[in-house]
């Protein structure tokens, strides 16, 4: 329940936040805004202020915003840049969206993934302000907190520690004991416990193989060198590999902290190099769906993104939060992209008027919008069949069910 809960105001409050950006840009351009919702289906409450109708509805995922005129042709048919003066005059006063210039309208359809990016770099400054734990993020970590070393102003007490050391093992042999801090893995510093497991694992070697670690005990730096030895660990859809270890259960530790001026640089940086991987991410899922008609392991729908969901809840306020930046960033990101029904579909439409000149009916926008919207709802409901069955969906069931 409480996963469910947190999943429904992260991803609500996310979904929210982009309509308040089209909310708010419609606002300013004087477009007229007839309804401006909370959630879907199944109204709970509403009250009508001025010529806007604002809604709270059943199903919290979201909301959705209805402009006047966006669902109606313009008088302007044929051109989109209009030189007589009661034209322009007439287009300044209309409040129907379709009236606009181009550069109201790109605006508009932008202003939503611009707040989704806002409000990720809010989030990012108060924690770096406040002070907070990095996420793991496996080898993207450090790429993301680059600051972790203690860089641009960023104070970082962020360290590997080992929260436990198993039995009849080569860390147990070499004396390494609990609570002891693992500044550098042959030589390089590592911060994330990730980080440290990773290289300890990459480590080659048929009979194991020899890791220097530097280890800090209160104020003692003690050198410590250890040979792996072959264990077998469950990874992604409980397949069974086998890896390097030493034998101990490292933790993550400590905290990023800025002042005022340091955590905007900082957020700044962070932002940008999570946008970065997303990036990344975004074109391996599409170029393997076009390339070799497959989908990408690293895509997960709404069953995927309540597995995630509970992950992070589990490890805290500060994580839960820095998901919510990182979904935050992801739906900006998706929702820019030249796809009809999204934002960047819309973005598109009128980048091709500004160029052509040329109003495109709204008849075709409404075809090639459903077309993308089928096309995107089957790629989610083939998702969601697929986690369905990643993430054995099916096992909570027979157990809810008595099976």
């Amino acid at each position: 329940m409480i996963t469910a809960i947190t999943f429904i105001l992260v991803f609500g409050l996310i979904v929210f936040f982009h309509e308040l950006g089209h909310f708010l840009a419609a606002k300013y351009a004087k477009v007229g805004v007839k309804v401006f919702a909370f959630g879907f289906f199944f109204k709970l409450w509403s009250k009508k202020i001025g010529d806007t109708e604002y809604k709270i509805n059943l199903i919290p995922f979201g909301g959705y915003v209805k402009l006047e005129g966006d669902d109606e042709e313009t008088e302007e048919v044929e051109t989109i840049i209009i030189e007589k003066e009661h034209t322009k005059n007439k287009t300044k006063s209309s409040k129907k969206l379709y009236d606009q210039n181009a550069a109201t309208l790109l605006l508009i359809f932008s202003a939503g993934v611009i707040m989704n990016l806002l409000t990720a770099f809010i989030m990012l400054y108060f924690l770096f302000l406040i002070g907070f734990k990095p996420i793991e993020l496996g080898d993207y970590s450090r790429k993301i907190f680059p600051s972790v070393d203690g860089s641009d102003g960023i104070k970082s007490t962020v360290s590997v520690m080992v929260a436990e050391v198993e039995k009849n093992t080569p860390a147990e042999t070499e004396g390494i004991k609990s609570g002891d801090i693992i500044k550098k893995v042959d030589g390089q510093s590592v911060y994330f416990s990730d980080e440290l497991i990773t290289q300890i694992r990459s480590k080659i070697g048929a009979s194991g193989a020899k890791v220097d670690l530097e280890i800090l005990r209160g104020n003692e730096t003690l050198n410590k060198s250890l040979t792996t030895y072959k264990s077998k660990v469950q990874i992604a859809n409980k397949k069974e590999v086998e890896v390097n270890r030493i034998g101990i259960i490292p933790e993550t530790t400590g905290e990023l902290k800025g002042n005022v001026f340091t955590s905007i640089k900082a957020a700044i940086v962070s932002e940008v190099g999570i946008a970065k991987y997303t990036i990344i991410g975004i074109y391996d899922f599409f170029s393997k769906i076009f390339t070799q008609f497959k989908l990408s392991e690293n895509m997960v729908g709404p069953i995927g993104l309540v597995v995630v969901t509970d992950y992070f809840s589990h490890l805290g306020v500060e994580a839960i939060i820095q998901f919510a930046i990182i979904l935050s960033i992801s739906v900006a990101l998706f929702n820019i992209l030249p796809i009809p029904a999204l934002d960047g579909g819309f973005i598109a439409f009128t980048l091709i008027e500004l160029l052509t000149r040329k109003k495109i009916s709204l008849k075709l926008k409404s075809i090639v919008n459903l077309v993308g919207f089928v096309a995107l709802m089957s790629l989610m409901i083939i998702v969601t069949f697929r986690d369905f069955f990643t993430f054995e969906v099916w096992q909570y069931i027979l157990k809810l069910v008595g099976k």
